[in-house]
């Protein structure tokens, strides 16, 4: 059985819960926004943006009492993803690609086994990750990144 560990009231939970209830406010009719227990951290509380626009990207975020994570959906199975540490500045981090998700600043590039996402800050700084699938992402195809398919992602 799984210890539950509370969350700490502290400055990184009073942002990300800062920024469910803007983002509540803000997507009213265009997404939703749903606040659920994460089934592997029972501890946990876990933000699901669905936007309604289909060429929009879907955007989760899981907050435990040790660590705070952020995924952006693409259309393919893979996503972007970000595992941080539950600290003011990550929370802070982890807000900017939210709201850059919201804002459609997203871009996906696709190979087979493998997808990068690149998500655009308001300042023009892009952060990238990179996902790999077994046995296809483990071949090296050169060039990928700059031949791959290419999506850019509508805001919600």
């Amino acid at each position: 059985m799984t210890e539950t560990t509370p969350l700490p009231r502290d400055e990184a939970g009073a942002h990300l819960e800062a920024l469910a209830a803007r983002l509540g406010t803000e997507l009213a009719g265009r997404a939703t926004l749903e606040r659920v227990t994460p089934e592997d951290h029972p501890g946990g509380r876990s933000v699901v943006i669905r936007p309604r626009h289909p060429a929009a990207a879907s955007v989760t975020w899981v907050e435990t009492a040790e660590f705070l994570s952020v995924e952006v959906g693409g259309h393919s199975q893979r996503r972007g993803h970000w595992d941080l540490d539950r600290t003011s500045l990550d929370a802070v981090f982890l807000a900017d690609i939210v709201d850059a998700a919201v804002r459609g600043h997203v871009v996906e590039v696709s190979a087979p086994g493998r997808s990068r996402m690149e998500i655009t800050f308001p300042d023009g700084e892009v952060i990238v990750t990179t996902t790999s699938q077994v046995p296809a992402g483990c071949l090296p195809i050169p060039g990928w990144v700059r031949r791959g398919k290419r999506i850019q992602y509508a805001p919600h």
